[in-house]
């Protein structure tokens, strides 16, 4: 994924992974938003409303995995039912920040 606006939700972030499965997709951003996030597979991957924390992702930061024995979820499962073992820990590094942003976090 490459981040294409500078957005706290992406702090530490330089070239992230994360899972990407969905049938359909926002192709145009909404009025009142900005383009944070984009792929060579899907332009609009992350956008934030302008002004506001209030963010849209298309690809399933939910879906991590940050260390062996960690089943990283039911939608790892369901997308890769024979297994999933590369660590894919960006998921949990978005999240975190999001819950920062949004004061849930120090």
């Amino acid at each position: 994924m490459t981040i294409i606006e500078p957005d706290p939700l992406f702090e530490g972030l330089v070239s992230p992974v994360f899972l990407e499965a969905h049938y359909w997709e926002v192709q145009e951003i909404p009025r009142g938003f900005t383009l944070l996030a984009t792929t060579d597979v899907c332009r609009v991957q992350a956008i934030r409303r302008i002004g506001e924390p209030v963010y849209g992702t298309q690809f399933h930061p939910e879906a991590y995995i940050v260390g062996a024995g960690d089943a990283g979820g039911w939608l790892l499962d369901l997308v890769y039912p024979d297994g999933y073992t590369e660590y894919q820990p960006d998921g949990h590094t978005l999240l975190t920040n999001f819950f920062r942003v949004i004061g849930i976090l120090r």
